[in-house]
C-alpha cells in the first residue's frame, strides 16, 4: 500500500508540474491567431514591395531605347521620372513650337504670306505646298504645328523678316532667354540642324509658358485634322496631324520632331484622368517615341 502510495503521488507531482509548465509557455508566446496576422500582414507588406521593385526593374529595362527622357509636374516641374534629362540633345522639329510662339506673339494672324521658291526648297515636302501659294498666317501656323512642315517653317521665317526687320531666329532666342532656357540654342526656324539644342529640363519650362500664355498653339497640336485655305484660289486643305497622341483625351497637346541626328523625339503634355495635376512628358532619341511616352505615362498616371 505504502509502495502504491509513494507511486501515486509521484505521478501526481509530475503532472502537476507539466501543467505549469504548459501555462507558462502559453504565456510567455503570442497568440497563435495574432501570430499568423502579423505574419501575413509581413509577407504581403513583402510581396507589395518585391512586385514594386520588379516593376521598376522591367519599366528601367522597356525605357532604356530612349536616351534622354523625363516625367515631371507642369506647374513646379517636380520630378517623377527621368533618365539623362540634363543632357543636351538635337531637337528637331520640336524647334517649331518655339517659331510658332515667336510668330503668334508678334505677326497679325491675318497676314497674308507668299510661299516662296527658297521656302520650297527646304528639305522634307509635308503639305504638299508650292511656291506663289498664299495662306493666313493662321493657316501657316496650324500647318507647321500639325504636319510639321520646313516650308512654312522657312515662309514663316522669312515672312517674319521682311515685316519685323529683324531675324526670327535671334527672337527666338532672345524668348528662349525670357524663359530662362539657359540650356536652349536656335538655329533656324525648322529644326534640321543638329545645332538646334536644348534640354527636357528647358522644354518644360517652354510648355509651362504655352499652356498659361499661349494655350491656342497647344489647341491646334492636340487636333487630329486641320483645314486650310489657300487665298488666291481660295481652295480648303485638310491636313492630318503627323502626332499620334491628337485626338486623344487626355493629350493637351505637344510636338514631335525628327532628324537622323536627333532620332525620335516628342514633348508631351497630359491630363491624367484621376489627378489634379498636369504630367509633362518629354523623351529623345527614341527609336518609337510614341510607344516610349506611352509606356512612361501608362506608369506614372
Amino acid at each position: 500500500m505504502v509502495s502504491n502510495s509513494r507511486r501515486f503521488n509521484v505521478i501526481f507531482a509530475a503532472a502537476v508540474l507539466f501543467l505549469i509548465l504548459i501555462f507558462k509557455i502559453e504565456k510567455t508566446n503570442p497568440d497563435i491567431s495574432s501570430l499568423q496576422e502579423e505574419v501575413n500582414e509581413t509577407a504581403m507588406h513583402q510581396e507589395t514591395a518585391s512586385l514594386g521593385a520588379l516593376n521598376y526593374q522591367v519599366f528601367k529595362v522597356v525605357i532604356s531605347e530612349a536616351p534622354a527622357f523625363l516625367a515631371a509636374y507642369l506647374d513646379n516641374g517636380a520630378e517623377i521620372l527621368s533618365k539623362n534629362h540634363k543632357l543636351h540633345w538635337p531637337l528637331a522639329s520640336i524647334t517649331k513650337l518655339m517659331t510658332a510662339l515667336v510668330i503668334r506673339e508678334s505677326l497679325d494672324l491675318g497676314q497674308s504670306v507668299k510661299i516662296d521658291e527658297a521656302a520650297i526648297l527646304e528639305e522634307g515636302a509635308a503639305g504638299g505646298f508650292s511656291a506663289g501659294e498664299v495662306f493666313s498666317v493662321s493657316d501657316l501656323l496650324k500647318a507647321m504645328l500639325a504636319v510639321s512642315s520646313n516650308d512654312i517653317a522657312a515662309a514663316l521665317s522669312g515672312a517674319y523678316l521682311q515685316i519685323k526687320n529683324i531675324s526670327l531666329i535671334e527672337a527666338m532666342n532672345q524668348k528662349a532667354e525670357t524663359l530662362q532656357m539657359n540650356n536652349t540654342r536656335f538655329v533656324d526656324a525648322t529644326g534640321l540642324s543638329v545645332l538646334n539644342q536644348s534640354t527636357a529640363e528647358d522644354l518644360i519650362k517652354l510648355m509651362r509658358y504655352l499652356f498659361e500664355s499661349r494655350p491656342e498653339i497647344l489647341g491646334i497640336t492636340r487636333q487630329k485634322e486641320v483645314e486650310i485655305t489657300e487665298l488666291n484660289s481660295k481652295i480648303k486643305r485638310e491636313l492630318r496631324n503627323i502626332n499620334k497622341f491628337a485626338g486623344d483625351p487626355d493629350f493637351i497637346g505637344g510636338k514631335t520632331g525628327f532628324t537622323d541626328e536627333a532620332n525620335g523625339n516628342l514633348i508631351s503634355l497630359f491630363d491624367p484622368p484621376n489627378s489634379p495635376r498636369l504630367v509633362f512628358i518629354a523623351v529623345f532619341g527614341a527609336e518609337d517615341r510614341f510607344a516610349e511616352t506611352e509606356k512612361i505615362y501608362n506608369a506614372i498616371k
